[in-house]
Parts: structure tokens; sequence; C-alpha cells
């Protein structure tokens, strides 16, 4: 038997063959383009029906990652539809500049509140007839919680599960969180099927490392490079 690639999360020793990988479905997924360099992280772009993580400590470039990526995925895909779930209670998003439309009937943004509405929400979208489902920033509420953190965020975890039942392109950005981990910890990592990092090279104001961490069919692989050059030269926010 060939060996293909191995999968991120199992044992080191533990290789995934091509037969293995077709039988669980792994190689026949549609590839969605970014159209960027992102996609020699993500393994040549997106994956339909998969979980794709982008996780990082400085939530200023993460919001600004998403802005970016999501502006240049309407340029590309302007008849897709876009379903954003953003879990802050005020600010931060610039809904202008994720679409390169003033009026959008593509794209739906819903904000949640709680952590118990952020668990509806997920499973009320997770049959949503959409080609591009975004979840921002999940476990928000669950972030100063002391005695029922490790509960609520499984709950949302287990919420999240329900997005395999999608087609969708499903991107996930994330908080970093501990041991190098994203919020969310050993559950959800299990769970995505690609875990991306993203982090700020000290003394490297303009510069951000991209990291694959987790990939079904791939090795680790990293970029140093600025946002700008990284997506394609999208618009400034």
């Amino acid at each position: 038997m060939d060996m293909e690639g191995m999968f991120h999360g199992y044992p080191m020793n533990v290789y995934i063959t091509k037969e293995i990988l077709c039988i669980e479905g792994l190689m026949e997924e549609e590839v969605v383009s970014s159209g960027t360099l992102l996609d020699e992280v993500l393994g040549g772009g997106f994956r339909r029906g998969w979980i794709t993580e982008f996780y990082g400590w400085n939530w200023r470039i993460m919001i600004r990652l998403m802005h970016r990526l999501l502006y240049r995925l309407r340029h590309l895909y302007p008849d897709s539809r876009l379903t954003l779930v953003y879990n802050q209670l005020f600010g931060g998003l610039d809904p202008y500049s994720i679409s390169p439309w003033y009026s959008d009937q593509h794209i739906m943004i819903v904000r949640s509140f709680a952590d118990k509405d952020i668990v509806e929400i997920l499973r009320q979208y997770s049959k949503a007839d959409v080609d591009f489902l975004v979840i921002v920033d999940p476990y928000l509420h669950t972030l100063q919680e002391t005695y029922f953190k490790g509960f609520k965020r499984h709950a949302i975890t287990s919420s999240l599960r329900n997005m395999l039942m999608s087609n969708a392109v499903i991107m996930l950005f994330n908080r970093g969180g501990n041991k190098e981990l994203s919020v969310g910890g050993a559950m959800l990592h299990h769970l995505v099927h690609v875990m991306i990092r993203v982090l700020q090279p000290r003394n490297y104001n303009k510069l951000i490392l991209v990291e694959r961490i987790k990939h079904p069919l791939l090795p680790y692989k990293s970029l140093c490079i600025d946002i700008d050059t990284l997506l394609g030269g999208v618009q400034t926010l």
C-alpha cells in the first residue's frame, strides 16, 4: 500500500492509506479555493463539509483576517450564500468590508449575546442551505466563567458537531487557549478537520505566522507573511 498521508491528531506512528481515505470520503470532498496564498496552508483550499478552524491569541489580527478573507471569497463567488454567526456583544464587525456590494442579499449575519444563544443558533443553522458558514468567537461568553466553564464549552462544542451534517464550507474563527490549542480544548481539536494557527512573531509587526497544525491528508506547513500578501491585496479596513 502507498502511504499517502498522516492524520494529525492520531498517534505519530499511525498512517492513513489512500484506500482508507477513500472509504472515509476524505479525498472525494469538493475543494473550494480561496484564490489566495492561503490555499498553500489549507492544502489547496477549503473542503465542503469540513470544519476549518483559524485561531490565535491576538484577536485584533484574527478579526482582520476574517474580514479580509470573507471579502476575498465574496469577490470570487458573488452568487454564493454566506451565513456569518458573530458572537460579540458589540462592535468589531464591518459588514460593508466583508461584501464588495453595498447591498448584498446573499449574506445573513446572526449575532449571539449569551452562551445559550450560540448553542441554539448552531443547532438551528446546522442544516442551513448555504455555501459558506462562518462562526466567529463561539466561546466568548465562557471566558469569564469559573464554575460552569467546562460544561458550557462542552455544550457549544457538541453544537458545533452538528455542523458536520452540512455541505457548506465551514470556517471557525477562535481564540487561542492553553497548551497551544484553541479555546475549546482537546474536544474541539478532535472535532475540526483542519486547524490553522495564526501567530505574530516578535519584532515583526506587519508579519504573521500562519501554521497548518492539523489536516487529515497533509503534514505541518507554515508561512510567515503579511496579511495583504497572504490574501492577495484585499482592500484595507
